[in-house]
């Protein structure tokens, strides 16, 4: 009988999907014309809601042990980056190539690639060219072969081929689905961070690879990388323009990364320097750009009495001259930096102001104490009591992810639920047991990161995340743990801040500060971006508030008088962008 590793296949293919239906028949396709028979697709499901894991267990059923099947525990969202450590960590072939769902290969693509690593042991690394595949559809612009960056015939050393690619105006970082490497060079790096959960995964682990392995540029184009709106490439070029963008963040993301990685194996020469130093002042400076969507407004939604004075400001604004967009754009990519921020630094500012006293002239602890923080809750949150039945979760397992000082936990446990709160700062702890001992109410309290929390799938029946993801060191991580721990069928809760607020505009003219905006990670989410982080979710309602209208205070009053008769207009601005989401049954 055949050892084990007589049965390993010689080249594994790995490829991750989610809702990929309308493509993964053709991709999967492509892997079984291949020339070289000694192949095993891994296909690993990111979490899809629609038929695409149904093509994928025919192709199982018709292929057996050539195709395996793989998902994240309870068929959870966990982003590309978990996904493709999945494939990697399982795969058993000698080499590793990647596809995704929405492309295609050639048919002698493995043939060609595994020859080239046969031939020469020392190798680590083969990369060909892609077509980028417009023409697959009607009425598409044309398809065009990537390169001249890296010279085909030749054999790179490391770190050249990176620094080449790098230092080329215009070239690309390879496409997933033009490069083979040994798995054995897989086994020797780390996995891929998995904070980078829909852009630039595949590049860390490409430049890992080119930094560290010898690699050799065919000239062969033996795969079809399909553009099209939902693709991770052509759907970057648009957001790459957008000011602040979920692609804008990636990308300074990447780039930190890069920098460092580049410091750690000694090549980070002047030249990498200067270019790495315009490429985050590129992505920094799109900030600036940020301000026209405000002139747009002011110029065709605002009635014609109140255009002339904000037009004014929004000139003072902008007229403040380079040393503004200077100091916006350092701003910006500190607060990128910070977005990185580890989870002690969260901790230790959390810690430090979870209890804000001037709010009360009562003991800390007190009745009275909680009764003037819950008062001015719904001062800042008006809404809260109309956008939340608290009664309607009677009876229900209820989960609040960045509980505080408690003050929710207790009017799900007075209406009736049984409730349970994880914060990452022991004093908000504190604060949520002695809210809890003064109103009489029952809730089990967890110190814990709301991205890795301790119970079983489907342990709740809501999950209640209001104003921690601004904050959270990993959103992404806390959205599909709530999405992991929800029961089917059962409802999320979410609050971040809006990016194209009235808060947001006075705090730039400089009329009043933005609370915690000095903590770390804070960011701000447009409805795109904020749509974007719940894609766990298939059903979400999103929705604005806390509007001007409800401020104190002279300034408060100043705003109503703005704000009345403009509540329609002003709808889409407020500073909580709020959403209800649901899992699928």
């Amino acid at each position: 009988m055949p050892s084990s590793e007589a049965a390993r296949p010689l080249v594994s293919v790995i490829m991750i999907y989610r809702d990929a239906a309308r493509f993964i028949d053709e991709a999967i396709a492509s892997v079984q014309a291949q020339s070289l028979p000694d192949w095993e697709l891994l296909l690993v499901d990111d979490g899809s809601s629609d038929r695409g894991p149904e093509i994928a267990s025919a192709w199982h059923a018709r292929e057996g042990g050539r195709i395996r099947l793989l998902q994240h525990p309870g068929g959870a969202w966990r982003g590309t980056a978990a996904s493709r450590n999945l494939g990697l960590r399982s795969a058993r072939g000698s080499y590793l190539a990647f596809l995704d769902a929405d492309d295609v290969y050639e048919p002698e693509r493995l043939a060609r690639h595994v020859a080239c690593l046969e031939a020469d042991p020392a190798l680590g690394v083969v990369l060909g060219r892609e077509l980028y595949w417009h023409s697959w559809h009607a009425g598409s612009p044309p398809d065009w072969i990537s390169g001249p960056a890296l010279q085909p015939g030749r054999r790179y050393t490391p770190p050249d081929a990176l620094l080449a690619t790098l230092l080329t105006r215009g070239a690309a970082i390879p496409a997933p689905c033009s490069i083979t490497f040994r798995r054995e060079e897989w086994l020797a790096q780390d996995p891929i961070p998995e904070r980078f959960h829909g852009h630039y995964e595949d590049q860390v682990l490409i430049c890992r690879l080119l930094l560290r392995y010898p690699a050799l540029v065919i000239e062969d184009c033996l795969a079809r990388y399909r553009q099209h709106p939902a693709s991770l490439t052509e759907g970057n070029a648009p957001l790459e323009r957008v000011a602040g963008s979920a692609a804008n963040r990636a990308r300074a993301e990447f780039l930190d990364w890069l920098r460092g990685e580049l410091a750690g194996v000694g090549c980070l020469s002047p030249e990498l320097v200067t270019w790495l130093d315009a490429e985050a002042a590129a992505v920094a400076g799109a900030g600036e750009r940020s301000g026209r969507s405000w002139r747009r407004l002011a110029r065709h939604s605002l009635p014609q009495a109140a255009r002339v004075p904000v037009g004014r400001a929004l000139n003072r604004w902008r007229g403040r001259g380079a040393r503004r967009r200077a100091m916006q754009q350092v701003a910006q990519f500190e607060r990128g930096r910070a977005g990185r921020s580890s989870l002690a630094a969260a901790r230790d500012y959390w810690n430090e102001r979870i209890d804000d006293t001037r709010l009360s002239d009562h003991p800390r602890g007190s009745a009275g104490f909680y009764a003037a923080l819950d008062a001015h809750r719904l001062r800042k949150s008006d809404y809260l009591l109309d956008y939340v039945d608290f009664a309607a979760w009677a009876g229900h397992d209820v989960l609040e992810i960045g509980c505080g000082a408690g003050l929710d936990l207790v009017r799900f446990a007075r209406a009736g639920a049984r409730v349970t709160g994880v914060d990452l700062a022991s004093r908000a702890l504190e604060l949520a047991r002695g809210c809890c001992a003064v109103a009489g109410a029952q809730a089990e309290l967890v110190e814990a990161d709301g991205a890795h929390l301790p119970w079983p799938d489907a342990s709740f029946d809501l999950v209640y995340c209001l104003g921690v993801l601004p904050f959270a060191p990993d959103p992404a991580g806390v959205v599909a743990e709530a999405h992991r721990l929800l029961r089917p069928g059962g409802t999320a809760i979410f609050m971040v801040y809006n990016r194209h607020s009235w808060m947001q505009l006075a705090a730039r003219l400089g009329f009043l500060r933005l609370g915690h905006a000095d903590a770390p990670g804070f960011r701000v989410y447009s409805r795109t971006e904020f749509a974007r982080l719940l894609q766990p979710f298939v059903n979400c309602r999103m929705s604005s508030a806390r509007l001007p209208l409800g401020q104190a205070g002279r300034r408060g009053a100043a705003a109503r008088i703005l704000a009345s008769g403009m509540r329609p207009v002003l709808g889409p601005f407020g500073w909580h962008l709020l959403a209800r989401c649901r899992k699928a049954l």
